[in-house]
């Protein structure tokens, strides 16, 4: 029996069989069936393992360590920064097995594996940082003062009424504690370190993602016209995306996440995933030419992705009100605002954060494979429902 595996909401797959787990693997690239119609592109078939007579079973193991691997060419070491010039840390395992026999020969089966993945991998970034001098950590034209921009040469920096400060130095008055403490964020790179006003924060923090794929299949021959097969899968994925910029102590918290996406190619933050699919299929033979199919499937992709200070109130920390964003399940709605600063990279919390997404589908599917001569019908029909709902920050 063919079941739908497709989420269609975000496009993707729903639960992915751990290769140990398949026992044939078809794809179709054109004049597809009437069941597999709705597909614009390729349609894959998975066929998943089963039991036998005999106990059969695996184990494996892929290993990737970053002892065996080069540093990235464009990370240098650099003066100020402890955190550049350091090779990326890298681990990969991806580790499983399975087995399969028979509970009672000739009659039922069961087969399972599991599957595992571990992956810690740094992957250099370079981050847009103002001047030392701008963030007042370092005298600039004899004054050490956030807001001296007299390091900016043909350029005028002026108040909000269109007036030029003098010397392009902004007077402590006009500048409030929230937009000290949003300064505070960004790590001091000295004057050697940067081309002209241009500093390029480079650093290589560690992505994580650590995944368990399962699978259980019970087969049952009732006799040699009638059989009937249960299957259980699941992919639980939870990982970690880091920002370009370290965390910092400011306003009385700890470890306050800076961000620094790059100009929103990336969302740091946590990120998890669940996808579960039962699925039964039941088969009758009325003879050589007649075969009946049933089958019954409930599916489910829950997503839930994160701010970096998810459950931290940034922001009255910081002097301002409290983020807008909404406590929905799995989220405090507390985080700090993103803020887009000029020429510099982004800071505080991406836009979009959380994202917390269900879909659940519900299919029941049953046809007719009839043999007439030359020729093969199938007739049949299926029901999809499918419930999702979306909770995103905008």
């Amino acid at each position: 029996i063919c079941m739908d595996n497709n989420e269609r909401a975000i496009g993707t797959v729903v639960v992915k069989p751990s290769i140990d787990a398949l026992a044939e693997v078809q794809v179709q690239t054109s004049l597809y069936p009437a069941s597999v119609g709705r597909a614009g592109g390729a349609v894959i078939n998975e066929i998943t393992k089963s039991g036998g007579n005999q106990i059969h079973g695996s184990l494996y193991e892929f290993l990737r360590n970053d002892k065996f691997d080069a540093k990235d060419f464009f990370n240098t070491p650099q003066t100020g920064n402890p955190l550049a010039g350091i090779k990326p840390e890298y681990r990969q395992n991806q580790f499983g097995g399975s087995v399969g026999g028979a509970i009672r020969k000739d009659k039922l089966f069961f087969f399972f594996d599991y599957e595992g993945f571990r992956r810690i991998e740094g992957t250099t970034n370079s981050a847009i940082i103002p001047t030392a001098c701008e963030l007042g950590r370092a005298s600039c034209n004899g004054v050490t003062q956030i807001g001296n921009f007299s390091d900016m040469t043909g350029t005028t920096i002026s108040s909000a009424s269109g007036t030029p400060w003098p010397k392009n130095i902004i007077p402590l008055s006009s500048i409030n504690q929230v937009s000290q403490n949003y300064a505070a964020l960004y790590p001091t790179l000295p004057a050697s370190a940067c081309q002209g006003t241009t500093c390029l924060f480079t650093s290589s923090p560690s992505a994580t993602q650590f995944a368990h794929t399962g699978d259980a299949r019970i087969d049952y021959h009732f006799n040699d016209k009638n059989s009937f097969f249960g299957r259980y899968s699941i992919n639980q994925t939870a990982t970690f995306t880091p920002p370009l910029i370290p965390a910092v102590n400011v306003a009385g918290l700890k470890d306050v996440q800076g961000g620094g996406a790059n100009f929103n190619a990336q969302f740091p933050g946590s990120a998890q995933q669940r996808q579960q699919a039962l699925t039964l299929g039941y088969t009758h033979i009325f003879g050589s030419s007649l075969v009946l199919q049933l089958g019954g499937q409930v599916s489910r992709y829950v997503t839930d992705s994160e701010a970096l200070n998810n459950g931290v109130n940034v922001n009255a920390a910081f002097g301002g009100p409290a983020n807008v964003n909404t406590a929905q399940a799995g989220s405090s709605g507390l985080a700090m605002m993103w803020f887009l600063d000029g020429d510099y990279n982004d800071i505080g919390d991406q836009f979009a954060l959380p994202t917390i997404y269900f879909d659940t589908t519900y299919q029941y599917s049953g046809n007719l494979n009839w043999t007439k001569g030359a020729h093969s019908i199938k007739f049949g029909a299926s029901l999809i429902r499918r419930d999702w709902s979306v909770n995103q920050q905008l």
